[in-house]
């Protein structure tokens, strides 16, 4: 996927704890922020498996986007 969803998604995450919280109390966030931890470990796990298959490397998709932009060759893709 898109590496930049997360942060389109992060305000929804922390409106739902915060909604969570007040009416559940911390036991209720902590629970769904675990169960989140859980589902990116095992995303990033899975990911990381097929990349190091496939590529015969380790390697992020995410730092890959951030080293290509903060490189200064991004702006000659388009002009």
């Amino acid at each position: 996927g898109w590496p930049f969803v997360g942060v389109i998604y992060l305000p929804l995450g922390l409106i739902i704890l915060i909604r969570n919280y007040k009416s559940s109390g911390l036991t209720k966030v902590v629970s769904i922020s675990s169960y989140g931890l859980i589902c990116l470990l095992i995303v990033l796990l899975t990911s990381s498996a097929i990349d190091i298959q496939m590529y015969k490397q380790w390697t992020s998709p995410t730092i890959n986007i951030l080293l290509y932009n903060a490189s200064g060759n991004g702006d000659n893709l388009y002009g």
